[in-house]
């Protein structure tokens, strides 16, 4: 009778160390899971950082360019309606990296006697990730001059009295 026990003894335990060692497995199967899921994760947050450093680029290229043509022209009395064209710039070809001024480009947005602001559209791009700014506002500050010829004043130039500001800037993921 003793040796019935002692062997209904070592089927409970074989049992219970399988259902241990399944146990085991299946916490290292979702450890695994979990660190695979954790580095992709990574590498698109990663790209995605990536990708506002692009988007962050093409403000300043277009706060450039933007005050190099506005300069250009500046002996004409209206401001250019649409300056600076669309573009699409390469940061790093290697990682496919790089930002786009999306169509119809930087145009003007509006006028007074002090300001004149600037919009465009952007993304910025590194590998699969994108992130957009849906609306950037660029604004400067000027001083027009003019000459007198007794009849009325003549516009004869006008001067940039900053480098330009975003005063606003609507992110948004793609």
């Amino acid at each position: 009778m003793k040796k019935s026990i002692i062997v209904s003894r070592q089927g409970s335990i074989a049992i219970l160390a399988l259902m241990l060692i399944l146990l085991g497995l299946l916490l290292v199967v979702l450890l695994v899971n979990s660190g695979a899921a954790e580095k992709k994760m990574g590498n698109y947050y990663g790209q995605e950082l990536q990708a506002r450093q692009a988007l962050d680029a093409a403000v300043e290229w277009a706060l450039v360019s933007l005050k190099l043509s506005l300069e250009q022209s500046s002996t004409a009395e209206p401001f250019p309606p649409c300056p600076v064209g669309s573009s699409e710039i390469s940061i790093d070809d290697s990682n496919g990296i790089g930002f786009e001024i999306l169509s119809p480009g930087i145009e003007l947005e509006q006028v007074d006697s002090q300001y004149c602001w600037y919009r465009f559209k952007a993304v910025g791009i590194a590998s699969s990730a994108r992130v957009s700014a849906k609306k950037v506002l660029i604004r400067f500050s000027y001083t027009n001059y003019y000459t007198d010829d007794g009849a009325e004043l003549q516009f004869t130039h006008r001067v940039f009295t900053d480098e330009g500001q975003v005063v606003e800037n609507v992110l948004g993921l793609d």
